[in-house]
């Protein structure tokens, strides 16, 4: 329908893009596109992949995409978008050019949890993740692999894996590209469940606004910094559970900057963060 521009231009507003505005997630209800945001998105797909059965007609929609912050985890049930936040393995994953929004990022592999691969690491995802359970996103390993698709074959895992290319690196020859068969069990050998993410990098926040959820569950060891352009006050709110109840956890004084380690025993799924008063974090 490209003689039919109604049917696939976006609404005027959009046309203005801001310095982060690059690729798209949005929806189609049939007959009128809805941008959600502007983003680097990968992935969407749910419980059923991206052709559910009649059973699976109300299941949530997952979308995985980033931002120069961290990764962005978009749940979408029935019409309404919540979104969660997930640090980053590797940043190499970040270039503008779009290559890295090509491929699938979330499979079945015939095990409980779904396998999702983004920014150089793997995560176990939760086949029944949704804004109101969300437990048991879990890191499992980091890597520095490009890793176009993923599957279960025989009993086993397998990586169609790019280990090396010739686009910027001249002196590599040729593509080095192959299939890797293994085990889950096996990824868990990799490299460490290392990763770091942003809520906040030099935005505007406005007072007692609850953040987006930022995943902190899985990682050995868990430390928060906080810097803002004022004295103010950072409220950490935690959920424990996974059910989207979040419970005061420590009030920190930031004058310019502070951080804090979180105990490795603290039990808890997602943190987020609000502030006393207006500021730039």
């Amino acid at each position: 329908h490209l003689d039919r521009s109604k049917h696939w231009q976006v609404s005027q507003e959009f046309q203005s893009k801001g310095p982060e505005d690059r690729g798209c997630l949005a929806t189609f209800d049939g007959k009128t596109w809805e941008i959600i945001e502007r983003r680097q998105y990968t992935e969407v797909t749910g419980p059923e992949g991206v052709a559910p059965t009649a059973a699976g007609k109300d299941d949530p929609v997952w979308a995985i995409g980033w931002d120069k912050r961290s990764l962005r985890l978009q749940i979408m049930e029935s019409g309404k978008f919540t979104t969660f936040l997930l640090p980053k393995g590797c940043l190499n994953n970040d270039a503008k050019h779009g290559w890295f929004t090509e491929w699938p990022r979330i499979r079945d592999i015939g095990e409980k949890d779904m396998l999702m691969d983004m920014h150089g690491m793997f995560f176990k995802f939760p086949k029944n993740f949704t804004a109101s359970q969300c437990a048991g996103i879990e890191p499992i390993s980091s890597h520095i692999r490009y890793i176009p698709d993923f599957c279960q074959w025989n009993g086993q895992l397998v990586l169609a894996t790019d280990e090396a290319s010739i686009q910027g690196n001249p002196m590599v020859g040729q593509p080095q590209s192959n299939l890797w068969f293994g085990q889950i069990e096996d990824l868990k050998k990799w490299g460490p469940r290392n990763a770091a993410g942003s809520i906040y990098m030099n935005d505007q926040v406005a007072a007692g606004v609850p953040s987006n959820p930022f995943l902190i569950h899985g990682f050995p060891r868990r430390v928060v910094h906080l810097a803002a352009d004022k004295p103010v006050t950072f409220k950490l709110q935690i959920d424990r559970e996974g059910n989207g109840k979040f419970e005061d956890y420590q009030s920190i004084q930031v004058n310019g900057y502070a951080h804090h380690i979180f105990p490795e025993d603290l039990k808890a799924q997602w943190v987020r963060v609000q502030t006393d008063q207006d500021c730039k974090a």
